[in-house]
């Protein structure tokens, strides 16, 4: 079975041509992540920023000493990239679209990867520095992987542009942020080993 599911050379400016999505299926709702990726300015970024919740969440009532924290979000991960994957499927399907800029689940998704495989570092590095910026060490941390992340989702480095280039399905939608997300985490530690 080929990874080329979507006809591209139909599709005219397919991901960010003006479409009427269904607003009340759950895969549009999951796939624009409550409707987020529907904002006309720099979905990818404000997609981004609607991991807080769910990272709040997590910090909250889970681990009271942050020390399992990778545990909750390889699970929250899991189950969203499952879920996301049919929303993406579905949602590109009844659009016509490619990873139409509204699809924003997958920016979710690649934060989820990043805090996943680096949240002990980044909040070890944040609690050192984040009183210089006057901000909390577990605010820090979610700005700290949310900047890095946009970096790499932005700029597209080797070998994601491949992804993104060719794999147009929703393996290629995720793929190329889960990356952005374990280049991030990479940042981190490096981060993390040089400056504490």
């Amino acid at each position: 079975m080929s990874f080329r599911q979507f006809d591209l050379s139909a599709l005219v400016n397919a991901k960010v041509r003006r479409i009427r999505p269904p607003m009340l299926k759950l895969y549009t709702i999951i796939a624009t992540w409550f409707y987020v990726g529907l904002i006309g300015i720099a979905p990818g970024t404000f997609g981004s920023l609607a991991t807080y919740p769910i990272y709040y969440v997590l910090i909250k009532y889970t681990c009271p000493d942050y020390a399992c924290m990778e545990k909750y979000f390889i699970i929250i991960t899991a189950v969203i990239t499952v879920i996301g994957w049919w929303a993406i499927n579905a949602y590109q399907k009844h659009t016509n679209t490619f990873d139409h800029s509204s699809v924003v689940v997958d920016e979710v998704i690649g934060m989820l990867v990043a805090f996943a495989l680096s949240f002990k570092f980044a909040y070890k590095f944040c609690v050192s520095y984040a009183t210089y910026v006057g901000l909390s060490a577990l605010t820090a941390t979610f700005l700290l992987i949310f900047v890095i992340f946009r970096y790499f989702d932005i700029r597209k480095t080797f070998p994601i542009n491949l992804i993104d280039e060719h794999l147009p399905n929703p393996l290629g939608v995720i793929l190329d942020d889960v990356l952005a997300g374990v280049y991030t985490a990479g940042i981190v530690y490096l981060l993390y080993r040089i400056f504490v």
